[in-house]
């Protein structure tokens, strides 16, 4: 098969994907319970870390919390591709990705526990209850939903994502941070 042929075939096959995710969502996901449960979720995660946030750290903070979000997608859309979960309720129909948790829930946990959190050793244990809760309460919750359908994926996997995610962006933080303090001191 010529790449020409290969790249019709693909466009073709993502064509019609699209049009049967977006008549499904259309059809048996909005405004479904699960899907005002996600709405309600994302827009008062944001009001309440809008309201909990320290705004004179907004760039800092607000920095760690897109790259949280990127990481998450990411990863999200890893798992998804790879089949080891599902999604059966989405909140924005064209995406296969929780973005719920994605860019609302666990960047604004991950903010807000670095906000609250400076030195490591409080922060490593406010994030190892984060991971437990995520994986053994939220992650069944979800399920119990509907909304999310692990395929070959545990809930202790995610354990230690959570916590190498959060070790991640902290030293990357403070390596930022460091950076920048050394290049603004008054002496260059």
């Amino acid at each position: 098969m010529k790449d020409e042929e290969l790249h019709k075939l693909i466009d073709a096959a993502q064509e019609q994907l699209t049009e049967l995710r977006l008549s499904h969502w259309t059809q048996h996901e909005v405004f479904t319970p699960q899907w005002w449960f996600l709405l309600v979720l994302f827009l008062g995660s944001w009001l309440l870390w809008w309201r909990l946030l320290d705004k004179r750290r907004l760039y800092e903070i607000g920095f760690l919390g897109l790259f949280m979000a990127y990481l998450a997608t990411l990863l999200d859309a890893a798992g998804s591709e790879l089949q080891l979960w599902s999604y059966h309720y989405k909140l924005f129909p064209l995406y296969n990705r929780l973005l719920t948790a994605d860019i609302a829930l666990v960047p604004i946990c991950y903010m807000l526990i670095y906000q609250w959190f400076p030195r490591w050793k409080p922060f490593l244990l406010a994030h190892a209850v984060l991971a437990l809760g995520a994986s053994f309460a939220a992650e069944p919750l979800f399920i119990w939903l509907g909304i999310y359908q692990p395929i070959v994926w545990k809930s202790y996997y995610s354990v230690p994502i959570y916590l190498l995610l959060a070790v991640m962006t902290k030293a990357m933080m403070k390596a930022i941070q460091k950076r920048y303090t050394k290049n603004t001191s008054p002496g260059r």
